[in-house]
């Protein structure tokens, strides 16, 4: 395995973020993901899903930006199945119909995240938008001064976590890890 990353390490893959990429391509994923929840759940529960996606939350996920880019998609897409299924305990019949609307879409996601066409937003989402946008911003540029201030110190990345936690920070040491390669620190 070690040889792979060797040989992988001499090529430079450039992939455009997720809100760069053309609406078909990002219909595919969508449709890639949707056809993996209903896969994994014939597999795992023997149940036949049929995933209906109401247009106008179609459409929202689609327009939305994620800031984990495509691994953020397919959680949301996820959550938004799970929040759409009925809890079940005995089911007989093999096969289910989901319709995934609006209102299955995790909160946490309508709020801390702005579309990309903002038309169809009224000025008090616009202004929680970007309220939630300055707060993450200011908590974003403390962390990471915090990093940097902790690594000058000579620290690791579990020890910085460690310190950060003490803070109320909840950051692992495996994200600490990928900010100081992020921050080149």
């Amino acid at each position: 395995m070690p040889e792979l990353y060797q040989r992988l390490a001499q090529y430079r893959l450039v992939l455009s973020s997720f809100d760069k990429r053309p609406y078909s391509e990002k219909e595919k994923i969508f449709l890639h993901f949707k056809d993996e929840y209903k896969k994994n759940a014939y597999e795992k529960y023997n149940i036949d899903l049929e995933i209906i996606f109401d247009p106008t939350a179609r459409e929202k996920l689609l327009n939305q930006k994620y800031k984990r880019n495509v691994r953020h998609f397919k959680d949301t897409i996820n959550l938004s199945i799970d929040n759409a299924t009925p809890l079940i305990n005995n089911f007989e019949d093999k096969k289910l119909s989901i319709i995934v609307k609006n209102k299955h879409i995790p909160e946490k996601i309508n709020y801390s995240l702005s579309t990309v066409e903002d038309e169809g937003n009224s000025n008090k989402n616009n202004q929680k938008n970007i309220e939630n946008f300055e707060i993450e911003n200011e908590n974003h540029q403390e962390v990471k001064e915090l990093i940097k201030y902790y690594r000058d110190k000579g620290y690791g990345a579990r020890k910085i976590s460690k310190y950060l936690q003490k803070k109320g920070i909840d950051m692992k040491y495996y994200q600490v890890s990928y900010r100081l390669r992020k921050y080149d620190l």
